[in-house]
């Protein structure tokens, strides 16, 4: 690869899918006063909700602002970002919050025979790799910025900005990642082995099904160019005319996946010299001369639409107040040509009334008190001196020896996430931990060695939380129901299992013995005209030994030994949608996602049909919930649990919202499923599909065991029989289980 070149890449996800336009990123090329080319690659995320409208617009703004040649790049472009501060703070102090706009950027800045620059401001995220030496991974560092960093403050709100760079990696065959902030634990210990082991052209190829599972994310990969100086060149030559003009604008590059930048040329043919004005013989003097900047390659931002609030940063006219001179152009106050009197004459000189004093002052040697003054000096001026050689010496060997022991550390914390047992991980986590406990002692203070050192302790904390099942055993293998198959969420009901199947649109049981069979299958007739049939399956809930199933029609059945009832949802009209359900308290819980609330229907203990519906929750944004679960607390309450598409988890009791701490959680949940409550300890049991392990969880949210092994890559659902001590794993079709974890197990060692 040479300098002339950069490979770049770009992936954006909206509403969980890959999207072609990615108004969030983009790119430009400008000179620097030596004329070198200095590329700009920005990706951008928007920290409020009215941000989304005016992205492309601000992003554009940076690059226009972005000017190498009259100041150097970190000034360039922390002047870029300082300008949009102010416009965006103006703006919002002046609108509604949702009409407010704040972002988050993260730049990298490349140039011509110089290591890269990575900007961040806002809440952003980058991930900068190195040169692989032969048969090892690469060096990676990670730059995250989010809630409680200061760097988080975001573009436009209410705090100082507070812009950090950091300088690339200096490589061959290295490259730059940016990401949106959300996509943070893609890049754990595990994520980092794996970037270690990608070229440039790899990463979001690997990236992408971890993506695809966020609602929101946008990606951006650079090669980083060798940073050898170019060839020489001879030197540019002082103008003789007026410059060219600027190129015209760069059409934005095609919304592919993969292209390649080469540097713009202009077109424009150069005007004839003009004749130089004569002047006097000197040395010549020769000035690097810009090159002319291309256009900043973006498209133009979109109208508004609808009520969409004015663009914050439309260009406002203000008038131009020509202020004179009072006095109506009066001259220079005139100068004096003259001393105003001559006092010369009038002051004796006071060494001409006293000759000898002037002589023996000449003859008298210098005091014994100068003399030694003079040498303390000299002693001062040659400490000086040996400290200046000595200290950048010593300093040197210690940010050396700093620098040892923090990447000691680095490779022990990737070194467990590669263990093949409990104990290798964590010897290799307590040497990892001595190490950056020693660099600290040389420098107490130095945030990257404090980041580490919490990481490496929260690794440490969830080992000590981890079970590893003795041995799995394979239940039943569903397979031989066709290739249409996806088993979802699992639920346990006394010693049957009710599994869903996505794929299919179909309900299965299984026996204590392994014996499935189909209970419900998408598109059967429900009357005698075949004018009515069921739609595919949403979601199971188990009351007693009755099945609950909703269907994604709205649809609601009753499954028991004497068949099948389709129950009649009441007042459905005041139900925005129909998304999941849940049994517990006498009653029928349903998710309403659209209408943003959870309702309760009261069930009559003879025929199961439904009372009135009750809204148990505030209005409040339900948009990404997929499940619900309840758990009767002994105050005689119900605790209602929502897990969201996007990992969080949210908790409402008597009509409000109380937070869950998830504390002792190592990274955030991705893709939930299944989520249950133990009949007995009233634990949470939750299937992170994304992060192929089981969280239990107290019902407050705190990490009570995570049960984690290579075989359990894939998980798509989990149910706990807590009575016989068992629980099943699902996968995409089969079931295994294994002995449950006691609350007193300790990680297996």
């Amino acid at each position: 690869m040479t300098t002339d070149s950069v490979w770049t890449s770009q992936l954006r996800i909206s509403g969980g899918a890959a999207v072609e336009d990615a108004p969030q990123i983009a790119f430009a090329e400008r000179r620097d006063r030596r004329g070198r080319l200095v590329r700009l690659f920005v990706l951008a995320e928007s920290a409020s909700p009215g941000g989304d409208a005016f992205i492309d617009t601000f992003v554009t703004r940076i690059g226009e602002a972005f000017d190498p040649a009259a100041r150097s790049l970190t000034g360039a472009l922390t002047e870029a970002l300082e300008g949009r501060h102010e416009e965006l703070r103006q703006w919002n102090r002046e609108h509604l919050p949702a009409q407010q706009a704040s972002y988050g950027v993260s730049c990298a800045l490349l140039r011509e025979g110089d290591p890269g620059i990575l900007a961040q401001a806002g809440p952003s995220l980058a991930v900068l790799a190195g040169d692989p030496p032969p048969g090892a991974l690469r060096t990676l560092q990670v730059r995250a910025h989010r809630e409680g960093d200061p760097v988080a403050q975001p573009i436009g709100g209410s705090g100082a900005l507070r812009a950090q760079f950091f300088p690339m990696l200096a490589a061959q065959d290295g490259w730059a990642l940016l990401l949106t902030s959300n996509a943070q634990r893609l890049v754990d210990a595990a994520g980092r082995i794996n970037f270690g082991q990608l070229a440039v052209d790899d990463v979001l190829p690997n990236l992408y099904p971890a993506l695809r599972d966020l609602t929101q994310a946008a990606a951006l990969v650079v090669s980083l160019p060798p940073s050898d100086p170019p060839a020489s060149r001879p030197p540019p030559r002082e103008p003789e005319a007026p410059p060219a003009p600027a190129a015209p604008a760069v059409e934005p590059p095609p919304p592919i996946d993969a292209i390649r930048i080469e540097p713009a040329a202009s077109d424009e043919p150069e005007p004839p010299p003009a004749p130089a004005p004569p002047r006097e013989e000197r040395p010549a003097m020769t000035a690097p001369v810009p090159a002319p900047a291309p256009e900043f390659v973006f498209s133009a931002p979109p109208e508004p639409r609808g009520n969409w609030p004015t663009n914050p940063f439309a260009p406002v006219d203000l008038s131009v107040l020509a202020v004179e001179a009072a006095g109506g152009g009066g001259g220079a106050p005139p100068g004096w040509s003259r001393p105003l009197a001559e006092l010369s004459g009038d002051l004796p000189d006071p060494s001409a009334s006293r000759p000898e004093l002037e002589s023996q002052r000449r003859r008298r040697g210098p005091p014994l008190r100068t003399t030694l003054i003079a040498l303390f000096g000299m002693l001062l001026a040659l400490a000086g001196i040996s400290a200046a050689l000595v200290a950048p010496t010593l300093l040197s060997r210690d940010d050396e020896q700093f620098s040892e022991r923090l990447e000691s550390a680095r490779q022990g914390l990737a070194a467990a996430a590669l263990g093949v047992d409990v104990p290798s991980s964590r010897g290799a986590l307590r040497m990892a931990l001595g190490d950056v406990n020693l660099a600290l002692e040389d420098k107490p203070l130095d945030q990257q060695a404090l980041d580490l050192r919490v990481e490496i302790e929260a690794a440490l904390a969830e080992l000590d939380l981890l079970f590893v099942p003795a041995g799995f055993e394979t239940l039943v293998d569903l397979g031989r129901f066709g290739p249409s198959i996806a088993v979802g969420a699992i639920y346990q009901a006394s010693d049957r299992l009710f599994a869903l199947d996505d794929a299919g649109g179909r309900v299965f049981v299984i026996s204590p013995s392994g014996v499935a069979s189909v209970i419900f299958s998408e598109g059967t007739s429900l009357t005698a005209d075949s004018q009515r049939r069921t739609a595919r399956p949403l979601s199971l809930a188990l009351d007693g030994a009755a099945l609950w199933v909703l269907d994604s029609s709205g649809q609601l059945f009753r499954l028991d030994e004497a068949g099948a009832l389709l129950v009649g949802v009441p007042e459905v009209e005041r139900l925005g949608s129909l998304d999941a359900i849940a049994v517990g308290g006498e009653g029928l819980w349903l998710l309403d996602a659209r209408g943003g609330a959870i309702w309760r229907f009261p069930r009559a203990a003879d025929d199961g049909l439904l009372g009135s519906p009750q809204r148990m929750t505030p209005r409040t944004d339900l948009s990404a919930a997929i499940e619900i679960a309840v758990a009767p607390r002994q105050d005689g309450s119900v605790a209602i649990f929502v897990a969201l598409a996007d990992g969080r988890l949210r908790r409402f009791i008597d009509g409000e919202e109380r937070p869950l701490t998830l504390e002792g959680l190592d990274r955030d949940p991705m893709v939930p499923a299944s989520l249950g409550v133990g009949g007995s300890s009233g634990l949470l049991y939750l299937a992170d599909r994304g992060n192929h392990r089981v969280l239990v969880l107290g019902p407050d949210g705190a990490l009570s065991r995570q049960i984690a092994a290579e075989q359990l890559r894939g998980l798509r659902g989990v149910a706990v029989d807590e009575a016989r001590g068992q629980i099943t794993y699902a996968f995409a079709t089969r079931l295994i289980v294994s002995p449950l974890p006691a609350a007193g197990d300790a990680a297996r060692e």
